[in-house]
């Protein structure tokens, strides 16, 4: 990353700009259906634009009720799936994002997240009536006591591993919720986008309080970011690249230029290079 992709990157997360509904939905159109990394990044991207949208129409959890229905049900089960992908189902209930689980479980039927519901209700299965108190001393006390009476058991440690190997698409069924709903989300309209372009612009028209972050724990984090994208690519490639090494030794070098190309998305001609060093490679080795 260049010194002004850094600078830029930390403007952007400083004060996002804000995309028109339109704009923002537009993210997912246009996206080869077969090529299953831009369509998740595309569906990323437009959650991301939405949520930035919902986020200049409050100041905080104290105005959340200004809010309409659709707003809150998306801001809820992103805030769920944030906290739940940080520190599994524990962390979700035992911080104040657990006050709406039983919202929450009521949202995922809606949108037709059948098998997240499913982990809810099965989340939910230690307390009282199987219903989740929004009283965060009473969710914790309840916790700790399970805890406590099963010393040899991690507290929703299944329930967390099927969250994280679940093939429903969350995001997606968000997006459907909000093409069939989009009179909920019209806020800011989008003249007023148009018009300031940036969120402490929009929450100032709004007559909103910006919350502006700390610019050296942006830059950290960042910076920290920055690092583990680069080890985890590192890792990911070599990982694959011991995968087409097998597939060159098994099936031949067409079968393994075509995994290579649909692996790192490069030319037939890099392709070719690419495979023609590994046989290099493996020729050395062998003598």
């Amino acid at each position: 990353m260049t010194r002004k992709e850094f600078d830029l990157d930390i403007a952007e997360i400083m004060n996002p700009r804000i995309l028109t509904l339109d704009e923002a939905l537009a993210l997912i159109e246009n996206v080869d259906e077969q090529d299953t990394q831009s369509v998740h990044d595309a569906e990323t991207q437009t959650m991301c634009a939405i949520v930035d949208r919902i986020a200049t129409r409050f100041g905080g959890q104290n105005d959340f009720n200004q809010l309409n229905y659709g707003e809150k049900l998306v801001f809820e089960i992103v805030s769920m799936v944030g906290e739940v992908l940080n520190g599994g189902f524990h962390q979700y209930l035992f911080n104040s994002t657990g006050e709406s689980a039983e919202d929450v479980k009521a949202y995922l039927k809606e949108i037709g997240a059948t098998f997240t519901l499913e982990l809810m209700d099965r989340v939910s299965s230690i307390f009282p009536e199987d219903v989740v108190p929004p009283n965060r001393d009473e969710r914790n006390h309840i916790m700790m006591k399970v805890e406590d009476e099963n010393p040899e058991i991690e507290l929703f440690e299944e329930e967390d591993a099927k969250f994280y190997h679940s093939k429903e698409n969350l995001d997606r069924l968000l997006i459907e919720y909000i093409m069939r709903h989009r009179e909920d989300f019209v806020e800011p309209n989008n003249e007023i986008v148009k018009k300031y372009k940036r969120r402490d612009r929009i929450q100032e028209y709004l007559g909103i309080e910006p919350e502006v972050p700390d610019p050296e724990e942006v830059k950290e984090f960042l910076n920290k970011l920055n690092e583990f994208t680069k080890i985890a690519e590192r890792e990911w490639a070599e990982e694959e690249l011991d995968r087409i090494k097998e597939i060159l030794r098994l099936n031949g070098k067409v079968e393994a230029m075509k995994a290579y190309r649909e692996t790192f998305s490069c030319s037939l001609d890099e392709a070719k290079q690419a495979i023609e060093e590994l046989e290099e490679i493996a020729k050395r080795l062998r003598d």
